[in-house]
Parts: C-alpha cells; structure tokens; sequence
C-alpha cells in the first residue's frame, strides 16, 4: 500500500470525527455538552436504511433521516429549555430511547433485531459502498468547514460561545440564550445525523451499534484540543489514525489479542488526555527557579 492509500485510508476512518467535532464544539460553547451523539447516529444509521427501501432512493432515504433526526433532536432541545431539565440527563435519555427504538422498529419492519441487511439489493451495492468510504471526503470537508467558519466567524457563533459564558449578557441586548443552546443541539443533532447516514453508505446496511463510541471520542478530541477547531480536528486524526493501525494489525495479524487491538482508538484517547493534560500543568512548574518561586 502505498503512502497515499494509507493517508486516504486514515482521511476515510477519520470522517465520522471530522463531521462531529463542529457540532460537538458548537454544544461546548453553548454550555450543554452534545451527549447524544451516538444516540442520534444509531438512529439516522437505522432510518437511512429502512427510508431508503420504503421510498426505493438512497438519496431520499439518506435525507428524510437526516431531517427527523435532526428535527427529534431539536423538541427534545425545546422540551429541556422550556421545562428547564437537566440537559446531561436528557442527552443519555436520547441514548437509551435511541437504542429501544431502533431495536422495535427493526423487529417490526424488518423481523429482526440484529443486523439489517438485504432488503434493498437494487439500491445497495459496490457503487454505494465505495461512495460511503472515498466519495463523501471532499462534502464532508467541506460541510466541516462551512460548521467551522459558522462557529468562529459569525455573529451567530460569537453568540453561542456567549450563551454558555455569559447568557445575561445576551438577556441584557435582547436575545435568548436559550434559542442559541437549542440551535447548538441541532447542529450537533445534523452532524451526527449524516455521520449515520455515512455508516450506512459504507456498508449498505445497518449494524445495531455502528457508532462504536464516535461520539465519546469527539467529545474527547474537543477536550483535547482545549476547545479549538484545529486542535479537536487534529485530535480526531490521531485517533483514526490509530483506528487505522488497530485495522491493520488485525488484518495482517499480530501478537496482541484482538480485542486489545481492536481497544487500540479508545487508549489512545486516554492515552493523549493523559499526556495533553499533562503538558498543559507542566510549563508552569518547569519555568520556577527551585526554591525562588521566579520565573526564569
């Protein structure tokens, strides 16, 4: 393989983060932390699939998914503003209901609670699979992009970093912070929505858990990247990154187990917390003079 395939490779593994992370970072700056993200993922996963074999379209189905679960996400957003719920617990609601719904609808449309698979062989095929994991690279990046910009250069996303600094302040000119927290948890709702619909282009059906945790690690890759768009993308590399290698190592088979291989993406992200916060603590103490308490 050479040293572009593996980079694009490593750029494939990489899309699911580099679609989240925007949307993540948009629900840390409004001060209510996206924890539904692997919720909303199933659930768009499983719906691309079943509305693309009840409309006969890929296309339609991908983009009617997308919209009902952006859409679900946004009155479970109105509901925790307006009852004023704890927005922590709400987000591990949207996971737990995620997880019985797609379990029941499957069970219901498809007689099976596993995976779904064979029921659109005309829709589903080598051209979607191959669209789901290199087509989708530049719409992704540029979708990531546009998120970006719209958190770090526009009114609207000075407004919502506001929201979870300093919402009086907002009160104060006449705008709601509540509205902007609601719009951070729809952003975050439509990236995680088409990191779904990319899970079911990649592999023409739907596997019950197929986020596997991409959205802990966005979170994780925000943190990382001390709330920065480039240090959370840069994060989000290094942790497909070392996916790639745990997919490596277990094709070509090693010494390790495969489980351990396949925990591989999940200790690096403990690992690069570690050693991140680590360095952040350190400068401090390494500049004072021992016994001085100058700085050099």
């Amino acid at each position: 393989m050479t040293f572009f395939n593996m980079l694009l490779q490593i750029l494939s593994a990489a899309l699911p983060l580099i679609v989240l992370i925007p949307g993540a970072l948009a629900s840390e700056y409004a001060g209510v932390m996206a924890v539904f993200l692997d919720g909303i993922m199933n659930m768009a996963s499983f719906l691309a699939y079943a509305f693309s074999v009840f409309t006969k379209s890929v296309l339609a189905g991908c983009i009617i998914s997308v919209f009902v679960s952006a859409a679900f996400m946004t009155l479970i957003a109105v509901f925790a503003e307006k009852t004023r719920a704890n927005h922590f617990i709400c987000g591990i609601s949207v996971n737990l209901f995620s997880e019985g719904f797609v379990s029941f609808c499957s069970a219901k449309w498809f007689g099976t609670k596993g995976v779904v698979y064979g029921f659109g062989e005309n829709l589903f095929g080598n051209t979607t699979a191959q669209i789901g994991l290199r087509g989708m690279i530049v719409p992704c990046l540029v979708f990531a992009c546009c998120a970006v910009i719209a958190l770090e250069r526009t009114p609207w996303g000075l407004r919502t970093r506001i929201a979870g600094s300093d919402p009086d302040l907002l009160r104060k000119r006449g705008l709601s912070p509540e509205s902007y927290r609601i719009m951070s948890w729809t952003l975050a709702a439509l990236c995680a929505a088409v990191c779904g619909v990319l899970f079911t282009l990649r592999l023409s059906s739907f596997v019950p858990g197929v986020s596997a945790g991409k959205g802990w690690i966005a979170l994780a890759a925000v943190f990382l990247g001390s709330r920065k768009p480039k240090g959370a993308l840069a994060a989000g590399l290094v942790f497909a990154a070392a996916e790639y290698a745990a997919g490596r190592l277990n094709t070509e088979g090693t010494f390790l187990t495969p489980t351990l291989v396949l925990a591989l993406p999940y200790c690096a992200a403990l690992v690069l917390f570690v050693v991140v916060t680590s360095l952040k603590s350190c400068p401090k103490k390494l500049l004072l003079r021992p016994g001085t308490g100058r700085q050099q």
